[in-house]
């Protein structure tokens, strides 16, 4: 009997390509669950919430009001507990106003959230992006700011987004408390080798620089993978 060979070994850009169509299935999913979460829960919500203003206005001074008054309470946290939902799997500005003002709402949200002062900087106009790009341009921009918020002594971001001849940069730079820096690609391989790839595959590149007590960050995508046909800046 003839031994079969063994499967060859996959390469890099195999390999990059596998990634890349993974995280393109999983923003179509966080996609399609936000729209469900927005309209068959949000809508039953909603009902809830006018069924049991219609009981309250129908009751006596003092029958069950108490109850009631607990079940709305359970049910506006609810409601804040989905739309906090929608926005972690595909926030709502950035279908409706676009990617710059996604940008402000998340890095904001981050900065705060880690009690880390920022500053900000975009073009004065949104740009006609592609829906593929526009998710993969925000989720770069989020993942880079997970890696920084999770170092150890940030003490300050600055985040620009700048058209750069022919390309949109994002750019990224954090400074540190301490004098020991964190070497990003040793403590968090994953997620870096995750958002190169994701860079990647928009035809991007991604560079980072060390000074004394900064690091920046550099992804930079070519405005012609990433706009919409006949779109200028």
């Amino acid at each position: 009997m003839q031994e079969e060979e063994p499967a060859p070994e996959p390469t890099v850009d195999a390999l990059a390509a596998v990634v890349s169509h993974l995280q393109n299935a999983r923003e179509r999913d966080r996609a399609t669950l936000a729209r469900s979460l927005h309209d068959d829960l949000g809508g039953l919500l909603v009902s809830a919430v006018m069924d049991l203003g219609w009981i309250e206005q129908h009751l006596g001074p003092d029958e069950l009001r108490d109850r009631l008054g607990r079940v709305r309470g359970t049910l506006a946290a609810a409601i804040d507990l989905k739309r906090n939902l929608i926005e972690d799997l595909r926030p709502s500005l950035l279908d409706n106003f676009g990617l710059f003002a996604a940008f402000r709402w998340h890095v904001k949200h981050s900065c705060k959230l880690a009690g880390i002062a920022c500053t900000e900087h975009y073009p004065l106009e949104e740009l006609n992006l592609r829906p593929e790009a526009l998710a993969a341009l925000f989720r770069t921009m989020q993942e880079m700011l997970a890696v920084i918020v999770a170092e150890p002594g940030v003490s300050e971001i600055d985040v620009t987004v700048a058209i750069d001849g022919a390309e949109l940069l994002l750019q990224t730079e954090h400074t540190h408390a301490l004098a020991e820096m964190t070497d990003v690609f040793a403590r968090f391989p994953d997620q870096m080798w995750a958002l190169t790839r994701r860079i990647g595959a928009l035809g991007g590149r991604f560079s980072t620089q060390r000074h004394a007590k900064d690091t920046v960050f550099f992804a930079h995508f070519p405005l012609d993978r990433i706009l919409l046909a006949n779109s200028t800046v």
